[in-house]
């Protein structure tokens, strides 16, 4: 089984403030953990967590993406010319999409990746993808959450 990393998981795990933020962060625990197989995720969607995360929270937030990344395990993917041609076309034919969302629905195709882990439902509904997210924090034993506690208190290693 293969997932794909979406912004919202990334940004709501390093925003404490974040409605979603401990389902973000039951998340990417249980995917460092091995949960979902082989994760991956891409340029654009660090680029644009970077973003979200430097304007609202400042500088040093924007740069823990770029360094979490580095040291997961996930493969980040490099959207190329050609596959931003194609996410331009689907981003401008289809108006749920961002561009950075029609780059991930081309990419998750690419490596087989059933499972989002995000919370855009509107954007991947109907398209053969599993939004897995909200509500994930709840579902968790209370022996997972215990883990996810421990991680989010900021531990810093992967289980």
């Amino acid at each position: 089984m293969t997932a794909f990393l979406d912004t919202g998981a990334l940004y709501g795990t390093l925003d404490r403030s974040d409605e979603h933020h401990l389902d973000a962060v039951s998340l990417v625990y249980q995917a460092l953990k091995g949960k979902w197989g082989r994760v991956y995720t891409s340029n654009y969607v660090e680029i644009e967590a970077t973003l979200l995360l430097g304007s609202r929270l400042g500088p040093s937030a924007a740069r823990a993406v770029p360094s979490f990344l580095s040291k997961s395990g996930f493969k980040e993917l490099l959207v190329d010319g050609p596959t931003h041609a194609k996410a331009v076309d689907l981003f401008i034919r289809d108006e749920r999409l961002s561009l950075t969302d029609a780059s991930s629905v081309l990419l998750m195709g690419v490596v087989g990746a059933k499972a989002l882990l995000g919370f855009d439902t509107r954007s991947f509904a109907g398209r053969n993808v599993e939004v897995v997210g909200g509500g994930h924090w709840e579902r968790l034993s209370d022996s997972e959450k215990k883990g996810v506690g421990a991680f989010e208190r900021g531990s810093g290693k992967a289980p």
